[in-house]
């Protein structure tokens, strides 16, 4: 999470690359793991609400686009904290006789470790994003005219962004919109899963919700996998390979036949591979193949001082 941009993403790449735990270090956000777990890379809408939210689609054309995501200050609908910061609005209008959320009120005070209004300045103020959206579930569970109100406006507005999402993606097959619901408030049998659905009918009735839930571990395994067997296949066949980095920049790879005498490692699906001839002097060269921060895939030839040959590399625009 909040690795939506280069910037965002080079420290901990930086931090990875120091440990040398990869050739290839590849920063995404937990949304684009996701998406691979729930899709495979192919097309659909994932949409992620548990303290935050964040709506991000792949249409049949391989056209990617992210909406909503802009954290709690500009962004976040439909998330456990718009749930609650919006109910916690609810109380104060209360306290000055223009809303009507009592019973709300008298369950989310005891939460908060209050006793009345006075006091509801002070621990708003203090309190952290995660505490404001911890009183999510009790606004989704009171009988209270005004906790309905606010989940039926959080609702309305997650859905107005997975409708855009579709929107901006069409065309999609005559299957419909594949569409996975994850997070804490959104996952299989949580609690505001059915909102949102009930919310998203009456825009569409394209949306095909999966039935299970998805692992973003699970998807940032796969997507490894497949990358790591992307840059094999360049290094055996010479054909073009997109390489994402660490940052948001496609780069195009083009892989260069090894030099003679040099080691070729390549990782892939299931682990290294490398062929080491012997050289003239009876020593094996040792080459390994590795991303700068630059952006510019190299290759490095060991036995020649650590110098790193650049493989042709060609900036290519996202979209």
């Amino acid at each position: 999470a909040g690795a939506r941009c280069p910037v965002e993403r080079a420290a901990p790449a930086a931090a990875l690359d120091a440990r040398d735990l990869a050739r290839l270090i590849h920063i995404v956000t937990d949304a684009e793991a996701a998406m691979w777990d729930a899709f495979r890379g192919g097309p659909g809408i994932l949409v992620i609400a548990g303290t935050g939210s964040v709506v991000w689609g792949t249409g049949v054309d391989g056209r990617t686009l992210r909406v909503g995501g802009w954290g709690h200050l500009l962004g976040d609908e439909g998330s456990g904290y718009a749930l609650g910061l919006a109910a916690l609005r609810e109380l104060a209008r209360t306290a000055d006789g223009w809303s009507d959320a009592h019973v709300l009120a008298g369950l989310l005070l005891p939460a908060m470790g209050i006793d009345n209004f006075d006091k509801l300045v002070r621990w708003t103020t203090a309190a952290s994003k995660r505490e404001i959206a911890a009183l999510a579930p009790i606004v989704l569970d009171a009988d209270d005219p005004a906790a309905r109100r606010v989940v039926v406006q959080a609702a309305a507005e997650l859905a107005e962004q997975i409708g855009t999402a579709a929107r901006l993606l069409e065309p999609w097959t005559a299957a419909g919109v594949p569409l996975a619901l994850s997070g804490g408030l959104i996952a299989p049998e949580r609690p505001f899963r059915a909102h949102l659905l009930a919310a998203l009918a009456s825009h569409s009735d394209a949306f095909r919700p999966l039935p299970h839930a998805v692992d973003g571990a699970r998807g940032a395994a796969l997507l490894a996998r497949a990358q790591a067997g992307r840059l094999r296949a360049a290094w055996r066949s010479g054909r073009p390979c997109p390489v994402r980095p660490w940052n948001a920049r496609a780069t195009l790879l083009r892989a260069q036949p090894p030099r003679s005498g040099d080691v070729e490692e390549i990782s892939g699906d299931h682990g290294s591979k490398r062929v080491a001839p012997a050289s003239p002097r009876g020593k094996a060269l040792g080459a390994r193949v590795g991303l700068g921060r630059d952006g510019v895939v190299r290759r490095q030839d060991t036995a020649r001082e650590g110098r790193l040959r650049p493989l042709a590399a060609v900036p290519h625009a996202e979209g």
